[in-house]
């Protein structure tokens, strides 16, 4: 990026803008700074030793009162250890080959489900969203942003195996021309960069990659929330005491009948 160069060459010193493209290209600078900046909070949230506070989960009973809640998790990441867990407590892994899966609550899957949230309420766009259509979003993206957290901290175990859609269904009018809007600007975005680190053909080359990556994430997490619903139904009667109310309703069908669990 012709912006980011001048701002190394010239460390601590004001850089005059001198075109509308080098605007844009200093506000596709920035918003891509907050979004890494917003992952890495995330990232020392999750792999941190340090527990997340209790409270927090208590507050997952409804919709609203997570989408109320003024506090959000992200912003607390400087009072997690940047020491992190290093394996499973082996007391989890002994009560876990007893008696399920689910016989505790599972920390590392309801912290991402509830990131879910957490990171959607960053966006500038979300409190333009009525409650519906925040509701209809975040249960659509919930399983792709999960499957993603669990692929990554599986690429860096080194593991082979895991440890779009235009438009969120039930979102109203308003609500999904309001997202396609930010998706543009998000996707430009993501475009500029790719391009400026890869080169201009090698760089759409990635970008249809990490689109072909996305489309993959919400078939996998369709079947992933398949399988969840399969184990709270039959297999597993604990999974729905474990799991905060909003957290499950996001990550399963909810009660179903026999015949639905497989309805291919």
């Amino acid at each position: 990026m012709a912006f980011e160069k001048r701002m190394k060459e010239h460390p601590g010193k004001n850089v005059v803008l001198n075109s509308a493209p080098e605007q844009k290209e200093l506000m596709n600078f920035i918003m891509m700074k907050n979004l890494l900046q917003i992952e890495e909070k995330v990232r020392r949230i999750r792999y941190s030793q340090t527990p997340v506070p209790e409270h927090l989960y208590t507050q997952c009973d409804t919709f609203e009162s997570i989408f109320s809640r003024k506090l959000n998790l992200i912003e607390l990441s400087n009072k997690f250890s940047t020491k992190t867990v290093q394996a499973v407590p082996a007391i989890y892994l002994e009560k876990a080959r007893q008696f399920g899966p689910f016989c505790v609550r599972p920390a590392p899957v309801v912290l991402d489900l509830l990131f879910v949230f957490e990171i959607g309420k960053t966006f500038p766009f979300f409190d333009q969203l009525d409650n519906n259509d925040k509701v209809a979003l975040c249960s659509n993206i919930a399983m792709p942003l999960y499957m993603l957290c669990n692929s990554f901290y599986s690429v860096q175990q080194n593991c082979d195996v895991l440890c779009t859609p235009d438009v969120s269904p039930g979102l109203s009018d308003q609500a999904q021309k309001l997202l396609y809007s930010e998706a543009e600007k998000y996707s430009a975005v993501l475009m500029s960069v790719v391009q400026a680190n890869y080169g201009h053909a090698a760089g759409a080359l990635r970008y249809m990659e990490l689109m072909g990556m996305i489309v993959c994430l919400f078939n996998t997490g369709a079947k992933y929330r398949q399988m969840l619903t399969y184990i709270s139904n039959v297999l597993d009667p604990n999974f729905d005491k474990v799991l905060p109310p909003v957290l499950a309703k996001i990550s399963t069908k909810g009660p179903v009948e026999s015949h639905q669990l497989f309805p291919y």
